[in-house]
């Protein structure tokens, strides 16, 4: 193998890695799970009981503390604004809906690296917040959050 391939194929050999650990995805730098943000502000929750939508849950939203200084909700959010949602089980106790087991995280992180979705990077995360979900966020999420685009993308209002 001449010089020059040699070099081709180990660079691309180095991306198919980083695309496989997760480090590069379609078209999106990764997005982590923060690890404080069970102290971050509790935005909402909202309980998706059609068990046929891929939102399915009992769902808790936090707001980083760049996220809570958006001025107004109509406002573009600032850089590094994120919110995690937690999603549980939803569990029916003789007609009192509560939450089960964890099933899964998301995380929306505004940043302009991110700009063929709108500004914010998406990821999901497992019930143990280790393996991303994520295969496509344009796909998977930024086409759903096109809806609220006067919001800024976001669909969680802050809740007084």
């Amino acid at each position: 193998m001449t010089g020059k391939l040699h070099q081709i194929f180990v660079a691309a050999l180095a991306i198919a890695g980083l695309i496989g650990a997760g480090v590069v995805s379609a078209g999106q730098k990764k997005v982590d799970l923060p690890k404080d943000h069970r102290s971050w502000k509790h935005v909402r929750s909202t309980v998706i009981h059609d068990k046929n939508n891929p939102l399915f849950g009992f769902l808790s939203i936090y707001a980083n503390p760049k996220a809570l200084k958006t001025p107004k909700r109509d406002a573009p959010y600032s850089e590094g604004s994120t919110f995690v949602g937690i999603f549980h089980d939803v569990v029916d106790k003789g007609g009192i809906m509560t939450q089960g087991k964890r099933l899964k995280y998301v995380v929306m992180t505004k940043g302009s690296q991110y700009e063929s979705t709108g500004g914010w990077g998406f990821e999901a995360y497992d019930a143990e917040g280790k393996t991303a979900l994520v295969k496509d966020a344009k796909a998977e999420c930024y086409q759903c959050h096109t809806q609220v685009i006067s919001t800024d993308y976001v669909f969680s209002k802050f809740v007084k």
